[in-house]
């Protein structure tokens, strides 16, 4: 044999050997994404869920590992919620197994406990998938959703909400239970254009630009969103530290950072410090909706007035002004603006 032909020989036996090695290492990985996804599932139903799909099918090589899940249902016996979709994705990359991809496609069905009765919502988007980072224990630490192009809609077909835009993030900084006073769960949220369907009828409108916030959840998180659970985190001084809030709906311009938690009626509680522009027009459509009376319409707009300044970039009205929210209300300063209803936790099923 030359040795031009050793030469070749060597670097193509090389080549041959990395790719044998990868394709055993794809196959290995695919397989323990779908056993991996079957644990799961198993694992669910030890603890009072159900999840169920119809078949499953592995796609992707050479590149990312992707497990097709035909019909998935989700559906909690605690909090008697349940969820569907037409087709779901789950994504892995062969030398990376700690981070997931969850792509959702198709029609979405979600059945809420709501006030005693079950209250039925559809929702599809353009695109909508779920990133996930898992510990070596399988404990998911941190996740981002993207969702573009969302219809929200009730039971018949109705739109009750629309966005362009949805963007969230969360990141569990610890686990167990710990002082309240210990940061357990930053969250991000950015929504843009959205739309406020017609059984929504709002003063302001029914379009907002944009809305978002960046906070963290103190105290031990609650196991489920049931409303004995989260009360539970209440009463063990759970609070939320909003660090950014910020709104953008027709002429109010609203920026606000603060404090928030639930009173013992599951009644938003709290104060923020917040910039506000844009409030002459929003005191002007809250009097017509009849929200407020003319006079208190009249005197909080020259309260404010008198407590405003000139903005330095577009020279538009602001006042820095506390909102807070307490016995059942929504006060901007000492004027009560608005009634808050009791958020409607489901009732945990044991």
């Amino acid at each position: 044999m030359s040795i031009m032909r050793r030469i070749l020989i060597v670097p193509a036996a090389l080549v041959l050997a990395l790719a044998l090695g990868y394709s055993l290492l794809w196959v290995y990985a695919a397989q323990r994404l779908e056993d991996g996804f079957i644990a799961w599932t198993q694992v669910q139903a030890s603890r009072g869920h159900s999840f169920e799909h119809g078949p499953l099918a592995l796609s992707g090589f050479p590149g990312p590992i992707r497990l097709a899940i035909d019909a998935p249902r989700y559906a909690s016996r605690k909090t008697e919620w349940r969820w569907s979709a037409e087709r779901a994705d789950l994504e892995m990359r062969p030398w990376d197994w700690w981070t997931y991809r969850l792509d959702i496609h198709g029609q979405q069905s979600v059945t809420l406990p709501l006030n005693g009765a079950a209250e039925q919502l559809s929702a599809r988007a353009g695109a909508a998938f779920v990133i996930a980072e898992v510990d070596n224990r399988g404990r998911v630490t941190q996740g981002a959703l993207h969702v573009d192009d969302l219809a929200l809609g009730d039971a018949a077909g109705g739109e009750l909400v629309a966005a362009g835009k949805v963007r969230a993030t969360a990141q569990r900084l610890r686990s167990g239970a710990a002082p309240h006073e210990d940061a357990a769960l930053d969250v991000q949220l950015e929504a843009k254009s959205v739309t406020l369907g017609p059984p929504v009828h709002s003063p302001l409108g029914a379009r907002l630009d944009e809305v978002g916030f960046s906070a963290s959840v103190r105290g031990a998180l609650p196991d489920t969103v049931s409303k004995e659970s989260v009360d539970a985190w209440r009463r063990d001084g759970g609070t939320v530290e909003v660090a950014r809030f910020h709104l953008l709906w027709g002429a109010l311009e609203l920026h606000a950072s603060g404090t928030m938690a639930l009173d013992e009626l599951m009644r938003p509680l709290g104060a923020v410090s917040a910039e506000i522009k844009g409030y002459g027009e929003t005191l002007a459509a809250l009097e017509r909706a009849q929200i407020l009376p003319r006079k208190a319409a009249a005197g909080s707009r020259l309260a404010l007035d008198l407590l405003s300044r000139p903005d330095g970039n577009d020279g538009r009205r602001v006042v820095t002004i506390p909102v807070s929210a307490q016995n059942g209300a929504l006060y901007l300063g000492p004027v009560r603006m608005v009634r808050l209803e009791p958020i409607p936790f489901p009732a945990r099923q044991d």
